[in-house]
């Protein structure tokens, strides 16, 4: 069975209301490639991002690449850049993330 027929008969199962609001979806049009959308105010997988570690009264503070992404909040994973290591680290704002010992 097609990809259509299935979801054409998966609609007619849900319901007219179901039909209406997946028909005013906002998908993509045919033939446009679907691109990740980055966090707002938040870090992007590749970017260059600010590092700030404290420790009760210490604090330091580095620059490195973001493994992947995420939104103020959200944990990402960063790579260390004297070891190569990942870790992850919490998403303070755009091109900020902190870790807290």
């Amino acid at each position: 069975m097609s990809r259509h027929k299935v979801l054409a008969l998966a609609l007619a199962m849900a319901g007219p209301a179901f039909a209406e609001q997946a028909a005013e979806s906002s998908l993509p049009p045919h033939g446009r490639p679907l691109v990740p959308i980055p966090p707002r105010n938040g870090v992007a997988r590749g970017e260059r991002v600010v590092v700030e570690v404290t420790s009760g009264a210490a604090r330091l503070a580095f620059e490195t690449t973001a493994e992947s992404a995420g939104g103020v909040g959200n944990f990402v994973l960063v790579r260390n850049p004297a070891s190569g290591r990942l870790f992850p680290a919490k998403v303070a704002g755009k091109g900020k993330v902190v870790i807290q010992r």
